[in-house]
């Protein structure tokens, strides 16, 4: 039965926990017990050791080596991309809040007019008398309508934004009419 210094004992059939513990030791961020298996380790393992001098070595013409500052150019030129990329950016997402603004409005706008003429001519009650079922049928196929929409959009590079949010805003407000219709209907045959 092994002791319980005996299972903290690190073999090198561990490697690559050795080595991460190499590591941790050189950032100064390894544990006191772990610092202590690692020192035992080394001390036995003449191949660990050897890795653990050779990273002490790179280690140590790393920190020695000067910070080298880029030229100014570069950083100018770095900074003024950044800038660019920046404004380009805010550019897209003021376009896009700007398209689905308008559209919100138009299809508000538009909403009771649609919606009266879905009532008027005989659609919307048609679609309520035939119950969830129908009423769950036109909600996929508005749904099929704006996937379709979609691919149009991004077939024709026709800004996604601008069909996705007139979709999704016929949708919201057919729905909402729908489910007023059914809750009026259901009203109306109670009474």
């Amino acid at each position: 039965m092994p002791t319980s210094d005996e299972r903290d004992e690190l073999t090198c059939q561990q490697a690559p926990q050795i080595h991460e513990m190499m590591q941790a030791q050189l950032d100064g961020k390894l544990a006191a017990s772990d610092a202590t298996r690692l020192q035992a380790h080394l001390r036995d393992c003449p191949l660990c050791r050897a890795e653990w001098e050779r990273m002490q070595a790179l280690d140590d013409l790393l920190r020695a080596a000067p910070m080298v500052q880029p030229p100014v150019r570069l950083r100018v030129m770095v900074m003024a991309r950044l800038e660019r990329r920046e404004q380009a950016r805010q550019a897209v997402f003021g376009w896009i809040g700007l398209s689905l603004a308008t559209v919100a409005l138009t299809m508000l706008a538009l909403a009771p007019f649609l919606l009266d003429w879905f009532y008027q001519s005989g659609i919307a009650p048609a679609v309520i008398a035939g119950g969830p079922t129908t009423i769950l049928q036109v909600l996929v196929c508005v749904r099929s309508i704006g996937q379709a929409f979609l691919v149009v959009a991004v077939q024709f590079l026709v800004p996604a934004a601008l069909l996705g949010g007139g979709c999704l805003a016929l949708a919201c407000s057919w729905g909402q009419f729908l489910f007023r219709q059914i809750a009026v209907t259901q009203k109306q045959t109670e009474n």
